[in-house]
Formats: C-alpha cells, structure tokens, sequence
C-alpha cells in the first residue's frame, strides 16, 4: 500500500510537521513464506514368511519409507526443497528396483517422487549414494502453498 499526502500549506503528516514543505510516502510490504511440516512413516510391504499378507519387521523384510513434505496454505510456495534421508546401513539394504503394488518401478528406479519412477543415480534430482554415502537425497521439489509432495523410498531389512 502507499500513502501519499501533501503538507505544503496544511497541518502535519503522517511522518512530518504543518507546514514544513515537506511530502511523504509510506510503504508497507507484505511477506509470506513457505511453512512446510515434513514427516516420515514406515510400513512392512513384505517378509519372506509371509509375503505380502500381513507382513513383519524381521532380516529379509522389505520397508516403505515414505517421507511428506506438506506445505501451509496461505503461504508462499517453497522451491528447491532438499531431503536427506541417511540410512542406517548396518542394518539396512536400500532396495534399487521399487515395488509397493501402487509403484512397481523398472530396475534402478529406486525412489519414487509423487508416483514417478526415479533412477537413484543420475540427474533427475534424486539419488541414493551419489550426492553423500549410505544417503537418499532428493533436490529441487517445488512444493506449492496447500500441497505436498511425497518420496518414497524401500529397504530390505539385513
């Protein structure tokens, strides 16, 4: 918004005294930023006693990690959000070929971004052990005011 007020000949301003010749403006800006809420849920898609029909954490197992990031409506969109999900590799094995019966990826895609299949090496923004060891990282999500974005990554239990 701006104020623009005359005061040449007249009582004071906003900013200034009668009569004193002088103008003024007034700016006011508004600000928004993003306001993201990022959590991450795991679930067992499947073991190797009993497949995928009511599956338990146990060695050979393999876990949905999905990770969300939502962002407040009403707020400006956030860009170029970075996730780094580090791995815990003495106990885990990151899975290369996605499968939960809603993502079945080709080989090599690993994570899946919003329902896409995404190599985990190369440069669509998302990779497993490139950008830093036993890590997923995922860059450059757009993730507009009053939506989310989810990365999907699996593992087999060692």
């Amino acid at each position: 918004a701006i104020a623009l007020a005359d005061d040449d000949a007249d009582g004071a301003g906003a900013d200034d005294a009668a009569n004193n010749g002088q103008d003024f403006a007034a700016n006011t800006y508004t600000v928004s930023g993003a306001t993201l809420t990022i959590t991450k849920t795991a679930a067992v898609y499947s073991d190797p006693v009993n497949g995928t029909t009511s599956p338990i954490a146990m060695p050979g197992a393999v876990v949905t990690y999905t990770i969300t990031v939502a962002n407040a409506a009403g707020g400006a969109d956030a860009t170029n959000v970075q996730i780094v999900d580090q791995l815990d590799t003495a106990n885990l094995t990151f899975a290369t070929q996605f499968n939960d019966g809603t993502d079945a990826c080709a080989a090599g895609e690993g994570i899946v971004i919003d329902n896409v299949c995404n190599d985990h090496g190369d440069a669509d923004g998302s990779d497993y052990n490139v950008t830093t060891a036993d890590t997923v990282t995922v860059s450059g999500l757009t993730v507009t005011a009053g939506s989310s974005a989810e990365i999907k990554i699996q593992v087999t239990i060692n």
